[in-house]
């Protein structure tokens, strides 16, 4: 790590089962190896680690926690163990844990235990004394690390996001508050004065203490594969990336956020609505979520299921209709003791989007149908009609009798859908020829008379919708990656580019659109919607992120005929593996 930008492996040494953690103390390494329990390793030569002992240990060692001659090791189902290594290295105590000891942090003779479905558990080991449980408080998720500061424990709980735990008395742990997280909360440090948290596919998530024991998401690192560890190192953080290896980021390049509010819920976020007050969000094999949009915070309230994967939501007639791939739509009567199914239809195909017209259902198969399904309130769905379109169909936008529908490469076609029992296609919209060779429609939002699509490649192009069978291409723009994903609402477009994460677009001008800034991080948009002054975003990074609007923007002043002064915000640009930071004014003649 001499040279940050350029991390070089200069020794290894083997170990008969997986590493699962590792603490260095002196010139010695202490790894906990699952099955093999414990190695002491000694590292007086970097370039040739030497193993000097062996432990093993009754159950699978996950964490150690090195001190003076003494090892606390995490033992899965059998506990935690203290082991002597310095004279004839062995365990010379044992405590057993209600859970699965996981994850470890001792502060004076306290040793805290992160024990997965069982919580946090606090076991005194006085020095010549018996260790002993005294204290424990249940999470609401699995806890598998845990990290103390000033009579506070920091939690990582999987799905629970972060639980802040006061352990001033710690035969009474007292849990002070939950903080989601977007993906799950793998690993906690605390370095540089903030909370850096490891979430899975969420990246590295970067926390700052607020009033109440409260914490505060301030950016994320988009990481390139599953993160489960994170460590500081001077300037920098060290990730443990899965099978994408170690990632090495400067501090200084973590993207801010405007402060947002996340909430990662069970399944995979795909598709999702909104309306009074909450979310509805199609959560793949775990159904229908519903979650309530609180001024702090995302809540979760309920969760319907559905047979198969629930694709995508939409709302009619005071009714949920969840689109599921196993090839139905459900429809779901909201109860504030508890929602259910009331009625659905069986439609052939994959399914991939739902979008509600008028008392009509639209169903996107993504194998190329589009599916016309009746809804009126207190009648029972029934089919009115399909149309066989390009395939793959990803997206439809319905405007005054016409249906825009994405299919990819295909291009985006033109549906008369004003007597939707014979729906019939009618056209294509055009594109300029510079870009077809790189556009691949992907999603559609619509404002007023325009309409919006997600062109790939080809970025984003702007279609007035004056004439609904001829809509005539007005803007068109470059978004430097790859369009996958937007949501258009007053004077902003809001793209997600698979490359350089969310693009703020100005579209005042729709023949002069303009690219404001961006934010930072590619969240990996699978849904998009704007509810009053928040944007909604389903991530395949896990969960969901609601984001105060309006993003800051930069600004732009001309001063005479001679100079044009740009003052950006701290823009960070992506490409999904490194972050560039443009810090300060530029200002150019």
């Amino acid at each position: 790590m001499r040279n940050p930008s350029r991390p070089e492996i200069i020794g290894s040494l083997a170990v008969a089962e997986r590493a699962w953690d590792l603490t260095v103390l002196e010139d010695r390494v202490f790894i906990a190896a699952g099955e093999s329990g414990i190695h002491i390793v000694s590292i007086q030569n970097p370039a040739k680690p030497e193993l000097l002992a062996t432990v093993d240990t009754p159950g699978k060692a996950l964490d150690i926690w090195a001190e003076a001659d003494r090892l606390y090791v995490a033992d899965d189902a059998k506990g935690v163990h203290i082991v002597d290594w310095r004279n004839r290295p062995r365990i010379v105590s044992s405590v057993q844990t209600p859970g699965r000891a996981t994850g470890l942090w001792k502060n004076g003779e306290f040793l805290y235990v992160a024990d997965q479905r069982a919580g946090l558990q606090v076991v005194h080991c006085p020095l010549r004394k018996p260790p002993r449980l005294i204290g424990t408080v249940d999470t609401s998720g699995i806890a598998t690390s845990v990290t103390v500061l000033d009579g506070v424990a920091y939690v990582a709980d999987r799905q629970g996001g972060i639980q802040t735990i006061s352990v001033e008395n710690p035969a009474r742990p007292e849990i002070l508050s939950t903080t989601a997280t977007l993906g799950q909360a793998r690993s906690l440090k605390w370095f540089g004065g903030f909370l850096w948290a490891a979430a899975d596919y969420g990246g590295v998530q970067v926390f700052q203490r607020g009033e109440g024991y409260r914490l505060h998401l301030l950016g994320i690192i988009d990481t390139p594969g599953v993160a489960w560890d994170v460590a500081g190192l001077d300037r920098h953080v060290v990730v443990a990336d899965g099978k994408r290896g170690l990632q090495v980021v400067d501090m200084k390049h973590v993207p801010r956020l405007t402060v947002p509010k996340a909430l990662d819920i069970y399944g995979v976020a795909q598709g999702l609505a909104a309306e009074g007050g909450q979310i509805f969000v199609a959560g793949g094999s775990q159904g229908l979520q519903i979650l309530s949009n609180e001024r702090d915070r995302l809540r979760f309230l309920e969760t319907v299921d559905t047979p198969g994967k629930a694709i995508d939501v939409g709302l009619c007639c005071g009714r949920v209709f969840v689109a599921d791939d196993s090839g139905g739509v459900y429809a779901i009567a909201l109860d504030v003791s508890h929602s259910k199914i009331v009625d659905s239809v069986f439609l052939p195909g994959k399914l991939k989007r739902i979008v509600c017209s008028r008392e009509i259902l639209f169903v996107a198969d993504l194998k190329g149908t589009l599916h016309l399904i009746d809804a009126k309130a207190g009648e029972k769905m029934h089919p009115i009609a399909s149309l066989s379109v390009p395939t793959p169909l990803l997206d439809v936008a319905v405007v005054d009798g016409y249906a825009y529908l994405a299919c990819g490469s295909a291009g985006t076609f033109i549906a008369d859908v004003r007597r939707p029992d014979k729906a019939r296609l009618v056209g294509k919209i055009g594109l300029p020829d510079y870009a077809l060779p790189f556009a691949c429609a992907t999603t559609l939002s619509v404002t007023e008379r325009q309409l919006y699509v997600a062109n790939g490649r080809a970025g984003i192009q702007v279609y007035d919708l004056t004439r609904g069978e001829k809509p005539q291409i007005v803007g068109s723009l470059s978004t430097l990656g790859y369009a996958v994903s937007l949501a258009a609402s007053g004077e902003h477009v809001y793209v997600d580019d698979l490359r350089s994460g969310l693009q703020v677009v100005d579209c005042r001008k729709p023949n002069s659109l303009q690219i404001l800034g961006n934010l930072g991080a590619n969240i990996k948009a699978k849904g998009m919607i704007v509810v009053g002054d928040e944007l909604f975003v389903t991530s395949s990074m896990g969960g969901v992120l609601a984001l105060p609007l309006p993003l800051e923007a930069s600004h732009i002043q001309k001063d005479g005929p001679r100079y044009l002064e740009v003052r950006f915000p701290p823009l960070s640009l992506s490409d999904g593996k490194k972050n560039l930071v443009l810090p300060h004014a530029i200002v150019s003649p």
